[in-house]
């Protein structure tokens, strides 16, 4: 059994606003965007999920997950976000 949390924004010391480091694969700043790390090994990110335009988003995963695990997360981060926001 594996668990995951997602992982905590440090905030930018030049922006003054919390942000991820998604090594240039998420463009845009999102509410949706998020990572989930091993609780044991908070570096290690298993999973990435965020927005690169408009109405396009990126997903990497990797072991524990499946595809269909990864899937599943981010249209539920998607679902969930969206659903609050009114659309």
């Amino acid at each position: 059994f594996i668990s995951m949390h997602t992982k905590e924004a440090p905030v930018d010391p030049v922006t003054g606003q919390h942000a991820l480091n998604f090594n240039g694969r998420v463009t845009r700043g999102s509410v949706k965007n998020m990572q989930l790390v091993n609780d044991g090994q908070p570096d290690a990110i298993l999973f990435q999920f965020g927005k690169v335009d408009k109405n396009d988003f990126t997903l990497d995963y990797t072991w524990p997950l499946t595809p269909l695990q990864a899937f599943g997360v981010a249209i539920s981060a998607l679902a969930y976000k969206l659903a609050n926001e009114g659309g």
